[in-house]
């Protein structure tokens, strides 16, 4: 890829890098097979916007595609599943779970304040 630092953004200190708009060589077209989109002097990237997500999660989705099996953080039941971010084995083992991160959350913060109050 061809980078130009030509213009800048403000007449400030002439020769400061930070101070330059990087600007791409003109003409250059999505490499996606297929894609005819002229891409912007100043998008950096080889693919336009749309094959540019697409290239982003597509290794995400073959990830998922595998099964495998997890215990659940709640119960410890074992269970099925082809996402690897999957903590828990249903909704209900995952909002009895985040009812007990509340009600930890919320007698730290009394701790917290009777400490506070203690001290005073």
């Amino acid at each position: 890829m061809e980078v130009e630092n030509k213009g800048s953004l403000e007449p400030l200190a002439p020769g400061r890098r930070s101070d330059r708009v990087r600007y791409y060589r003109e003409g250059r077209v999505c490499v996606e097979p297929g894609c005819t989109t002229v891409l912007s002097i100043y998008n950096p990237s080889s693919r336009c916007a749309v094959h540019q997500r697409r290239a982003d999660v597509i290794p995400l989705r073959r990830l998922e595609s595998e099964e495998m099996e997890r215990s659940c953080a709640q119960c410890g039941a074992t269970f099925t599943t082809t996402n690897p971010r999957r903590k828990y084995c249903s909704s209900r083992c995952r909002s009895h779970a985040f009812a007990e991160r509340e009600k930890l959350a919320r007698r730290a913060a009394v701790a917290i304040e009777e400490r506070e109050r203690a001290a005073a």
